[in-house]
């Protein structure tokens, strides 16, 4: 497989609506960043991306691998690299991806040293997911660094009723206030200790639907692979049954 280009990396970290992200990637004799996970540390020390790329999958606890089958199949396709990296002075790793020749698409992983103080309502997260973004990368893709999730009463700044959509009885009686919103596309996702058991809400333009975590996550982050509005939720109509 040949090099990336790291100049054509750059640009794609900086393509529009970003324009003066600093970036840093590090190479094998690169000086280790003092807040660099140890764990990173054969990403950075790998002259090889094949090496690299296994190093950083390995990293993803395989209960939450398990109910993202979908993504990890588009992302074991078209990952072409991971580096270690300085944005803005913070040690991340940069996923690089290609589709069909397309330009570059990255995605930073978060540092977990940054996770910072555990949010409200925590643990109504799925447990796999709570392990991702403690342990792995608290951030990335669609995923909101758990720093900064909100409930939806702090994000609307109401904590009036839900408007459900037909047959969704499940968020009738939710308050705001018990919605984190913990990923982000053209709509929210939801976690909530009012909920059913094992399931998060999306959101969208006032509308809402009670999903079962695991395709939710799948669909959201796949579909990131390509264009975040993308996928049947973003295809929907606000209001539609």
């Amino acid at each position: 497989m040949s090099p990336i280009n790291l100049a054509e990396v750059t640009a794609a970290i900086n393509k529009p609506p970003r324009s003066t992200v600093e970036v840093e990637v590090l190479d094998v004799e690169s000086s280790e960043p003092a807040q660099m996970p140890s764990q990173w540390r054969p990403i950075l020390r790998s002259p090889d991306s094949t090496e690299r790329r296994k190093a950083a999958l390995a990293l993803w606890n395989q209960d939450f691998v398990t109910i993202i089958p979908q993504f990890m199949t588009l992302l074991n396709r078209n990952l072409l690299d991971v580096r270690a990296a300085l944005l803005y002075g913070e040690c991340t790793l940069l996923y690089v991806n290609q589709l069909r020749g397309e330009p570059y698409s990255v995605w930073v992983g978060r540092n977990p040293h940054t996770f910072g103080t555990f949010p409200p309502l925590w643990d109504s997260i799925l447990e796999p997911l709570q392990t991702f973004l403690h342990e792995v990368h608290p951030g990335f893709g669609g995923l909101l660094p758990p720093a900064a999730m909100s409930t939806m009463a702090e994000y609307l700044d109401d904590s009036g009723p839900l408007e459900c959509l037909d047959g969704e009885e499940e968020c009738a009686d939710i308050d705001m206030t018990n919605l984190l919103i913990i990923a982000e596309t053209c709509g929210f996702y939801l976690a909530s200790p009012d909920l059913p058991s094992r399931t998060i809400a999306f959101e969208r333009e006032g509308w809402f639907t009670v999903e079962d975590p695991g395709p939710a996550l799948d669909d959201m982050l796949a579909n990131y692979l390509f264009d975040p509005r993308a996928g049947p939720r973003c295809a929907r109509t606000a209001g539609a049954g």
